[in-house]
């Protein structure tokens, strides 16, 4: 992964939807006409720090506009991984002064978190201490929805050696695995993430 057009490569393969892609692709043209730079191979890992300024800068009255863009890449960025700087740009997005995005771009991670659970533990474990409930709450709802849909034995590992100092987060995860329970009725995955956090966790609340 050495540019832009790389990881816009890589999200195509991920099947977005149509509108996805086409949003994408005007990001693109938007990122390239500001760097003065007639590809997106042209926007290299020097410049990846400053897409998320490009984005401001572009559409500078267009505040929904802006934010638009920036779900894009947050999205384009989740779904290959915070690596090879691109994890420069996911801080970046994750301390925007809009709390819809700051939320989205920690949802977007759910993508590629068992894939590579050992880059992504860090945002994990740092917003589930974040003093915002919200974020706190998103980062509860993401785990639950990657043990839900994956055998994460990792994950499950990490939630054991949190449970040692913060029963609070384990009730939010399993708070968040029963409501989706509740509309996934007859899923065997959903129901066996159930039962292992009722036989693991005798604290919890059901």
């Amino acid at each position: 992964m050495q540019n832009l057009q790389d990881l816009y490569e890589f999200y195509l393969q991920t099947k977005p939807s149509k509108g996805k892609v086409q949003a994408a692709t005007r990001f693109l043209i938007h990122i390239c006409r500001y760097f003065e730079v007639a590809s997106p191979e042209e926007v290299t890992v020097e410049k990846y720090s400053r897409i998320p300024k490009a984005i401001e800068t572009n559409h500078k009255n267009a505040y929904h506009s802006a934010i638009q863009e920036k779900s894009i890449l947050a999205e384009m960025i989740g779904r290959y991984g915070p690596r090879d700087g691109w994890e420069k740009v996911l801080d970046i997005l994750l301390e925007d002064r809009d709390e819809n995005l700051r939320q989205f771009t920690l949802q977007a991670l759910a993508y590629s978190v068992c894939d590579q659970l050992e880059s992504i533990l860090p945002y994990l474990e740092r917003f589930k201490n974040s003093k915002h409930p919200l974020m706190r709450q998103v980062t509860a709802t993401l785990i639950a929805k990657v043990l839900v849909k994956k055998d994460c034995k990792q994950l499950r590992g990490k939630i054991l050696l949190w449970s040692e100092e913060d029963s609070m987060i384990i009730q939010l995860i399993y708070d968040q695995v029963r409501s989706i329970g509740r509309n996934a009725a007859g899923n065997a995955q959903v129901a066996e993430v159930n039962q292992w956090f009722l036989n693991t966790f005798p604290f919890l609340e059901s």
